[in-house]
């Protein structure tokens, strides 16, 4: 049976597998942004900042889980007619609920892949986000500000780096890899509009094994261009339908295992607290149109994103940001609590 300790069980397995180099760095490699003429110390070192930040994200970020009946929800969303028509996507600062973390999936989102999967669709499992950082200054050999992800110290931070995580595709990848596998690699600059067919995909690894890539026909290329920017879609846009949902969600903590503080700690891991939000529920209304709510205590909204309508007889609807403030009555305590969310309905 689903539960939000499933998100848990994904952070203990992934993790684990992303801690251990050599086998961290196998996963870090498929999505990789290479690029030609680099050496191959080059590329091991940027395995390494890959993994790590993988790493970081899985084993100290936040952990979101959304159940199966809303992942379904959500999916409705993202595959609405006219969601399928949109191409352009932009993430703006506060649109994800953390600095680092990842949110957990238990329910089937299957992106098109026939190139690798016999079934001809990958299920995405989980969506990892990690600071996406520059130098304040230009280096002189590029005239460039480096690019890095993970530790913002000394540096400015421009957006996310976003991975998805996907299902091995068949036997071979499950061998290699284990039963997930990351797939795409995403540096989403805050602000900035882009579509899929924007992406360098010379700069996308994507094999599922080594020198795969190279053995395709032209025919399968532009094929597995043409899923790939689809599989992208339907990745910035479960982002972008959970974001505006869990903004407006109360979170509530969900009690971890006793035995699960004892494991990290011999481990020298840090625990994960699980924070699970429902999506509320309509409630009949009596016949004044009031219900009275006796709240027990206040709570935190988040800052979020808000549609609201403006111009000339309100005629025209504009996205405003939300600070985050503090609802509920002034006379009942304030809740604070950790962060490990789950969505459920």
């Amino acid at each position: 049976m689903a539960s939000p300790l499933d998100a848990l069980s994904f952070r203990e397995i992934y993790g684990r597998t992303l801690m251990r180099p050599e086998r961290g760095r196998e996963h870090a490699h498929i999505v990789a942004p290479y690029h030609k003429g680099m050496t191959p110390h080059e590329r091991l070192s940027l395995a390494e900042t890959v993994r790590r930040s993988m790493y970081r994200c899985v084993d100290y970020g936040e952990v979101y889980y959304v159940s199966r009946e809303m992942t379904e929800y959500l999916l409705g969303i993202v595959n609405a007619p006219r969601n399928k028509e949109r191409k352009l996507w932009r993430l703006d600062q506060g649109a994800l609920p953390s600095l680092v973390g990842f949110v957990y999936f238990d329910g089937p989102v299957p992106m098109p892949n026939t190139i690798y999967s016999k079934s001809g669709v990958q299920n995405l499992v989980a969506v990892l986000w990690d600071q996406f950082t520059h130098d304040n200054q230009p280096k002189p050999e590029t005239g460039k500000p480096g690019m890095y992800f993970g530790d913002a110290a000394e540096r400015e931070v421009v957006g996310k780096i976003i991975y998805s995580i996907v299902e091995s595709p068949n036997p071979q990848a499950r061998d290699l890899f284990g039963p997930w596998k990351p797939r795409h690699w995403i540096p989403a600059t805050y602000g900035m509009r882009w579509e899929p067919s924007m992406v360098n995909w010379d700069l996308m690894q994507g094999d599922e094994l080594p020198g795969i890539r190279d053995k395709l026909s032209p025919t399968d290329e532009q094929k597995d261009k043409v899923e790939s920017e689809e599989s992208m879609r339907i990745l910035m846009r479960m982002i972008e339908a959970w974001c505006l949902v869990i903004q407006q969600e109360i979170p509530v903590r969900h009690p971890r295992p006793s035995a699960y503080d004892k494991v990290m700690h011999k481990e020298g891991r840090p625990p994960a607290d699980v924070q699970v939000t429902h999506l509320r529920r309509y409630e009949q209304r009596p016949p004044t149109g009031l219900v009275e709510v006796d709240w027990a205590y206040r709570w935190k909204v988040k800052g979020h994103m808000r549609w609201q309508r403006v111009g000339p007889g309100r005629m025209f609807l504009q996205q405003v940001w939300v600070k985050e403030h503090v609802k509920g009555p002034a006379d009942k305590p304030l809740i604070e609590r950790p962060k490990v969310t789950s969505l459920d309905r």
